[in-house]
């Protein structure tokens, strides 16, 4: 196969899958994307540098961000990105895409001015551009490196500016997203009973996409809620719940955001105590996705 050849066959496989990334078969594509991970890198290295192809290394970036994300390949995916917006290219909805993509990275390596940096790029072209969902993105990335920042006030601002563009577009799916978010949000800052409404609001999107990546992140969010008080048995069943959702269909947890996880889960295992974390953790990993749910939905 030819270098051309090769392209395009992990531009079409990648953009493919990108497309089609939310639903049931997340699984399937994770593992023919995990079979392509040395051509990507093969391709991505010459793209980018020996043999520049700007607009193949853009899109190609941008088509592997939620496999990057998903398999904990965030500082590969953010050298590829940088090394791609280095090339010189137009300033479209291509660039504007990828800087906030780039952004989301930063931040997922804990690289909060860099991430506003991008952020703040893709935000200024997108205006320029007329793109609202862009802008919405833009608000929703800008959040995300407040609310890790303890800037709490700040993320819900962003987050609500964000969820508006969505509600008003029509969007359903990205508003998910901004609902999850506002969750966190009031969950870092103890506003618990608003946490719990909005991560209801984003699971019941969710579960209308049969997104079950997705659907296990709030799995983990009521989880939180459940140890923060005093639950912590019920906490135990939904984070093994959501443990399995995303074994199987992915992660969309940061790596400090997964450390934080495991901290939790090990404290709640000291509280405890061995044998009784056990017992629960292997009740929630025997849950159906629906039965878990339902496990979330309850008010305590």
């Amino acid at each position: 196969m030819s270098e051309t050849q090769l392209l395009q066959h992990c531009l079409e496989l990648a953009e493919m899958s990108a497309e089609q990334w939310n639903g049931p078969q997340q699984a399937e594509r994770l593992s023919r994307l995990d079979a392509e991970h040395e051509s990507f890198k093969t391709v991505l290295k010459w793209a980018t540098s020996t043999k520049p192809r700007p607009e193949e290394a853009q899109r190609l970036c941008i088509a592997l961000q939620s496999y990057w994300r998903s398999r904990n390949l965030v500082e590969e995916g953010l050298n590829y990105s940088i090394a791609a917006l280095q090339l010189s290219a137009p300033l479209d909805a291509m660039r504007a895409r990828l800087l906030n993509d780039t952004g989301v990275l930063c931040r997922m390596l804990g690289r909060f001015d860099d991430a506003m940096h991008y952020h703040a790029e893709s935000l200024k072209l997108r205006h320029e551009l007329g793109d609202l969902t862009g802008v919405a993105a833009c608000y929703n990335g800008m959040g995300n490196v407040a609310s890790d920042s303890g800037n709490y006030a700040e993320a819900r601002r962003c987050y609500e500016k964000s969820l508006a563009i969505k509600v008003a577009l029509g969007n359903r799916r990205a508003q998910a997203g901004s609902l999850n978010n506002l969750a966190f949000a009031a969950f870092r800052n103890g506003d618990y009973e608003s946490a719990s409404d909005y991560y209801r609001k984003s699971l019941a999107i969710w579960c209308e996409f049969d997104d079950r990546m997705h659907i296990g992140l709030s799995l983990q969010g009521f989880a939180e809620i459940a140890a923060a008080q005093g639950q912590l048995v019920r906490a135990v069943h939904l984070w093994a719940a959501s443990h399995a959702l995303q074994e199987q269909h992915g992660s969309a947890l940061a790596p400090n955001e997964k450390e934080a996880q495991q901290d939790d889960i090990r404290k709640a295992s000291e509280a405890l105590g061995e044998q009784a974390f056990v017992t629960a953790w292997t009740l929630g990993l025997g849950l159906t996705m629906e039965r878990a749910v339902e496990v979330a939905l309850v008010r305590a």
